[in-house]
């Protein structure tokens, strides 16, 4: 499995009643694969896996499996802070077929090559995910770097504590052959791509555009890879916003017509005021699926 180009975190949509939207899901996927992502999320922070009981857990990954259908991998997110948990939802997806597993930091950093190989231990591969952000310890690039060093399975780092390109480089010296890959919603996409990063591991309401990004990138583009970044830019700041980030991702994802609902899982507070926004944003930027780089 290469873990190189953009790689999808997949919402999680929720129907009027509250349960979970598996059509809009599956548009969202197929949005993505045709789009050329190199693979999928599932059940990451984006998707709102920690509002998600058992069964949901069960319904949105045998829905993600059965579209993408073996056309690109699917990764799903194992994240908790019992270590036990984590190895037991790393066994139960790795048996479903997965191809890697996503595991958050622990909070307690002695645990960390714990509670990181409880995943690893139980999975095809492991995606370290390095997102201080949202609860766990910044930790040190030098000891970050050790600790995959003896931890099984590493297949790629989620690098997500800023500044972001400065942890790639520090990660790249120890570790040069291990894919890194940008997240923060793709807001420093472009540079990430420059200080040698992978791809990209993100949501964002058009994901084809962050392909094409990394594409562009990779391909030795760099003044295409900026300009589609600079173009991309008001809708990346805009979802971008701190707590409220993923409901105006939901906003824009609705206003594409890819889901049917923009709500969140409660407790998530609803957002009626930006629905004017979205669909403004969504006016600028359709766009540039178009591949109008040039049209201002």
């Amino acid at each position: 499995m290469s873990l190189t180009g953009h790689f999808v975190i997949l919402p999680t949509p929720f129907a009027a009643d509250g349960s979970i939207d598996v059509a809009s899901l599956r548009r969202v996927i197929r949005c993505s694969i045709e789009g050329g992502a190199a693979g999928l999320v599932a059940l990451g922070v984006m998707g709102e896996a920690a509002f998600l009981d058992q069964a949901e857990r069960e319904l949105v990954l045998h829905a993600v499996l059965g579209e993408a259908d073996s056309a690109v991998p699917v990764i799903v997110g194992v994240s908790d802070d019992d270590s036990a948990v984590v190895a037991e939802r790393a066994a139960r997806v790795t048996e479903l077929g997965v191809a890697a597993v996503m595991c958050l930091l622990p909070k307690d950093p002695a645990r960390l090559v714990e509670h990181l190989a409880a995943a690893g231990n139980a999975a095809r591969g492991l995606v370290v995910q390095d997102y201080p952000l949202i609860g766990h310890p910044v930790v040190a690039a030098e000891r970050l770097s050790a600790a995959i060093g003896e931890l099984p399975n590493v297949v790629a780092l989620k690098a997500e504590d800023p500044p972001t390109t400065a942890k790639i480089a520090a990660v790249a010296s120890a570790h040069p052959s291990l894919p890194q890959l940008g997240g923060l919603g793709g807001l420093m996409a472009y540079w990430e791509l420059r200080a040698g990063s992978a791809g990209t591991m993100t949501g964002f309401a058009y994901p084809e555009l962050l392909a094409r990004l990394v594409t562009l990138a990779r391909g030795g583009d760099d003044d295409g890879a900026r300009e589609l970044y600079e173009r991309l830019l008001p809708a990346l700041v805009w979802e971008a916003q701190a707590v409220v980030g993923l409901a105006l991702r939901k906003h824009l994802l609705h206003a594409r017509g890819l889901i049917d609902d923009p709500r969140l899982r409660a407790p998530s507070p609803p957002l009626p005021a930006a629905a004017s926004e979205a669909r403004e944003v969504e006016r600028r930027t359709t766009p540039l699926l178009a591949g109008e780089l040039s049209a201002g």
